[in-house]
């Protein structure tokens, strides 16, 4: 009897304690990603190199160094080697997480493991983040400090789903809005589903122009006056995948951002900036065939006045980009053939320079020669296309960017000012493996480029990296003597090979091998330190080139283990 009293008690405790206590929170917590160990050799297969033959320098004593073979990208926008080869391994980690507060509201979030900034300890390397094998030795020595990449909430609403934060921009193919690789959004958006049918707008509240010389941020005159969608629409039924969208922005400038007098601020440059841009694209793949097709478009109209520099005081300037892409292909058992054939269009040279007239590219500033030094290839641009032509050309776009495209935040090559066609068979050797081959041909379509436009500078990096200019002599923007245009537009050819094995459940490996021979546009494009006078490029000296020279193809690998969780 007193066994039951005290069981009677404690179950009455228990109750009561349960009902003074809040229900449990509904909130659902997932996470998955993978790990990377990456591998990476490249070699120029003889000593004809990009920038002459191995250990050849006759520039002046200290202009720059015998390091003639350059091996592309892939944590350093170049890498320049003394010899004809070089390798590197790396890692890093990825983790997506999922935080479900209830069934109508989420956050996410992509969690980054790279590295250390290896000069400043005091912060990490934001972009393109990769830790170098043994590069921070010791298990008391971190290597990386972690990133949030993006974090964003959404919430269905009754008039549909609202997301804010900073989320991945994905549309169509990725031909302009690869939010794998780059490119993201921060707008507040509303996107309202009708069946198949999904319609979106978004748009910025704040957001800064970038002008020079206003305070950051703050300063509401250096804000977008507009920045909006107009709208997104896809319609996804079966295997019919078809969308549009629309992008307008509109800033100002004006000369209430100097401290100035009057008189001076009265011809100080204004400037009423305005950017159109959209995509359209279509996917169709019943099981058998698949075609993919997307069109392009940025405009921009800079409307100035500046009596200083532009005659009568005012200019209109007009930036147009154009890019298309076809992709099609059959599905046959374990076998898949892909054919690919992508035109966009590049820079445009006006009086043996590039003017804003009619030319520009999607990246984030026009590309305008002001003197013999300055940098063009490297685009710190949120843009970027290396996932859709990655497939077929591993050397030739994801290592060299094309020899002019390189994104500083992806340190990867992309596509731009070029006509590319590109072929690859993948065939399933047995469940867990598939095995392809594939072939890559590009020329350029603009003239934009002068001889001599690719050469090492020894202020990039300290050591030497590969700098793209508009050599010759300029005064107030106009060229007195330049380089002439590059007379072949032919980038070369490609053959790459490869395998997909899935070793186990969550391991897999893909290694890649390619084999590249560059065109005869870099036999002009690049200099040869072969030349006497190659680091004072002029008309005497070929522009410091050798146009009849041979440049000895490229040989790549990469090895990729991949842990998904």
């Amino acid at each position: 009897m007193h066994f039951n009293r005290v069981w009677l008690i404690a179950i009455a405790l228990l109750m009561g304690i349960s009902m003074s206590v809040a229900p449990a929170s509904a909130w659902e917590f997932r996470m998955d990603g993978s790990y990377v160990w990456q591998y990476e050799y490249r070699s120029q297969l003889g000593n004809s190199q990009f920038f002459g033959p191995e250990d050849v320098d006759l520039g002046a004593i200290g202009a720059s160094n015998s390091m003639n073979a350059w091996v592309g990208g892939q944590g350093s926008p170049d890498i320049l080697v003394a010899g004809s080869d070089a390798s590197w391994q790396f890692m890093y980690m990825i983790n997506n997480m999922d935080l479900r507060i209830n069934p109508a509201i989420r956050v996410r979030g992509l969690y980054y493991i790279g590295a250390w900034e290896p000069v400043d300890l005091a912060r990490g390397i934001t972009a393109a983040s990769w830790y170098y094998n043994y590069n921070m030795p010791g298990v008391q020595r971190s290597f990386s400090p972690g990133y949030w990449n993006t974090l964003w909430l959404t919430a269905q609403l009754p008039w549909g789903t609202l997301a804010l934060g900073k989320r991945p921009s994905i549309f169509g193919t990725g031909l302009a809005w690869n939010g794998a690789e780059n490119r993201s959004s921060e707008s507040v958006s509303l996107v309202a589903d009708y069946g198949p049918l999904r319609i979106g707008i978004g748009f910025y509240p704040a957001r800064e122009g970038n002008e020079s010389y206003y305070n950051r941020f703050a300063d509401k005159n250096n804000l977008r006056v507009y920045d909006f969608s107009m709208p997104t629409i896809t319609y996804r039924n079966g295997p019919v995948d078809i969308g549009v969208l629309l992008n307008y922005v509109r800033r100002h400038r004006g000369p209430d951002r100097f401290i100035r007098t009057a008189a001076v601020k009265a011809n100080e440059e204004t400037r009423d900036r305005e950017d159109f841009y959209g995509g359209i694209y279509m996917k169709y793949n019943n099981g058998r065939f698949f075609l993919n097709s997307e069109f392009d478009w940025y405009d921009r109209l800079d409307r100035r006045r500046d009596a200083n520099a532009f005659p009568g005081g005012a200019i209109t300037d007009y930036v147009q980009d154009y890019r298309i892409l076809t992709e099609l292909g059959v599905m046959a058992g374990p076998t898949k053939i892909s054919l690919l054939g992508a035109w966009l269009s590049g820079n445009d040279r006006r009086a043996g320079y590039t003017a804003n007239i009619n030319q520009g590219t999607i990246v984030n500033a026009i590309q305008t020669a002001t003197s013999n030094t300055s940098n063009f290839r490297y685009q710190s641009a949120t843009t970027s296309n290396t996932g859709v032509f990655r497939p077929y050309s591993y050397l030739m776009v994801y290592a060299y960017g094309l020899g002019a495209y390189m994104n500083s935040d992806t340190v990867n090559g992309y596509v731009a000012d070029a006509m590319t066609y590109g072929a690859r068979m993948d065939y399933a050797v047995a469940a867990n493996l598939n095995v392809y081959g594939s072939f890559f041909w590009a020329d350029r379509v603009g003239n934009g480029y002068g001889w001599g436009y690719l050469l090492p500078d020894p202020n990039i990096n300290g050591t030497g990296a590969v700098g793209g200019a508009y050599r010759g002599t300029f005064a107030a923007g106009v060229p007195t003597a330049v380089a002439p245009t590059i007379p072949d537009n032919n980038l070369g050819w490609e053959v790459d090979a490869g395998f997909d094995w899935k070793l186990l459940e969550g391991l897999l490996v893909n290694c890649t091998f390619g084999y590249w021979q560059p065109g005869q546009w870099f036999n002009y494009a690049a200099i040869s330190k072969a030349n006497p006078g190659w680091n004072t490029p002029n008309a005497g000296n070929n522009w410091g080139t050798i146009p009849g020279r041979n440049i000895d193809p490229i040989f790549g690998m990469e090895l990729k283990v991949v842990g998904e969780f």
